[in-house]
């Protein structure tokens, strides 16, 4: 018989430490970028969207980890809220963050998150030449 563990079982919990609240906005944030700070917003059900800024580096090590789909936990002045990334803005050139939305969720409430399949090895009849596979991508 399997045994299904828990999520909070399974990953170690991932606090996003160096985030305050963001004063500077519109073109000066540009400034913020050049000194390693990733502007941000956080938004959700029962709060107001908030600018923030958080560690441009402790994002990028923590996003590898998380992806847009595990619940990181934003420690913005002494106050921890759980958060999933919402969307990711990129430079299309060089491939950096340039803007993070983090969606503030209820624990006790359920949420949709699109999930990532990773398919891996070989179908049995597609190896022996009988069948071919299909993977329907929505």
């Amino acid at each position: 018989m399997m045994k299904i563990m828990p999520h909070s079982l399974l990953m170690k919990k991932m606090v996003m430490q160096q985030v305050q609240a963001r004063k500077i906005t519109g073109r000066k944030i540009k400034s913020l970028r050049r000194e390693g700070i990733l502007p941000a917003n956080i938004f959700g059900k029962k709060i107001k969207s908030q600018s923030i800024q958080a560690d441009y580096g402790e994002f990028e090590k923590l996003f590898a980890k998380a992806g847009e789909t595990s619940i990181i936990e934003l420690d913005l002045n002494g106050k921890i809220s759980p958060v999933l990334v919402s969307n990711v803005h990129k430079d299309p050139v060089k491939g950096l963050f340039v803007h993070v939305d983090f969606h503030q969720v209820d624990l006790k409430e359920k949420v949709k998150a699109a999930v990532p399949v990773e398919i891996t090895g070989e179908a049995p009849a597609e190896k022996d030449g009988k069948g071919v596979l299909v993977q329907l991508l929505l």
